[in-house]
């Protein structure tokens, strides 16, 4: 069973990022086109692209099938499902479809998906195995799914978790407790197929304090750190951090290594 307190903390923390959603440095859009490359869809396919945010997943994935085709992105947030809608006619994508729903209570019928992307929520669902087995229902036999999730930043930037734990006392509400996902296992005990988990590393660079703190800001740990602070605690919050970045300084600006985590399936 989800919780439905948790869903809407979901949707309220991402719903206030919508505007500035991966506008900082190519994050999420790099995730989605790799994973979206993983799984290949082939024209005419039909895909489910799930958490959809800024549409890293449904914009490759659109294009990937063609006008035979469909994709079909969810998000809890309704703000992040507006701000899409917008950019599917801005980009006229007639393919592609943005929809606020549930991925652990899903509206479509059984057997209605070709391929299905899951970017960077996973570990977000309150319960992973029961929206592993509704993704499964959702799909036909045969169809691939991608689950892709960051494995948090490299030791160089331990600093920044040292930072957040120092304020932790003054934060508004308990920060959520962390999950860790153990993605084959809950895809395997799901009844997925042919599991397949690979690692590989991407570099961000920041090219200043400010391109960093924007993108903190619009990821999971930087919203659990940040958006509960009282306004004076975040600004002492960031310059704490800034503080600490610049031995990491380069000509280019700030580097990160970020290892990230790629399962594939099939139904």
């Amino acid at each position: 069973m989800s919780d439905p307190s948790d869903t809407a903390r979901v949707a309220r923390l991402w719903g206030r990022v919508a505007d500035v959603y991966d506008t900082s440095v190519p994050f999420f859009s790099v995730l989605g086109r790799r994973l979206v490359e993983a799984l290949e869809p082939a024209p005419g396919e039909h895909v489910l692209d799930i958490a959809t945010g800024r549409g890293a997943c449904l914009f490759p994935a659109a294009r990937a099938v063609g006008d035979a085709g469909c994709a079909v992105g969810i998000d809890l947030s309704s703000e992040m499902v507006a701000a899409t809608a917008i950019d599917i006619s801005r980009r006229g994508v007639p393919n592609a479809t943005v929809l606020t729903a549930d991925a652990q209570h899903l509206a479509f019928a059984a057997g209605c998906f070709d391929v299905v992307t899951c970017s960077q929520v996973m570990n977000q669902f309150s319960d992973p195995g029961a929206a592993a087995s509704e993704l499964r229902r959702v799909m036909r036999p045969g169809a691939r799914i991608g689950v892709l999730r960051d494995l948090g930043v490299e030791s160089q930037w331990d600093f920044v978790a040292e930072v957040a734990a120092a304020f932790v006392d003054r934060l508004s509400a308990p920060p959520p407790p962390k999950r860790a996902v153990d993605v084959v296992g809950v895809l395997g005990d799901a009844g997925f197929a042919d599991i397949d988990r690979t690692e590989e590393t991407i570099e961000l660079v920041f090219p200043d304090e400010q391109a960093w703190w924007d993108w903190h800001w619009t990821t999971g740990r930087g919203r659990t750190n940040v958006d509960p602070l009282p306004e004076d605690a975040r600004r002492e919050y960031r310059s704490a951090v800034f503080a600490r970045m610049q031995p990491l300084r380069t000509t280019a600006g700030f580097p990160m290594e970020l290892p990230i985590e790629r399962v594939v399936a099939r139904r």
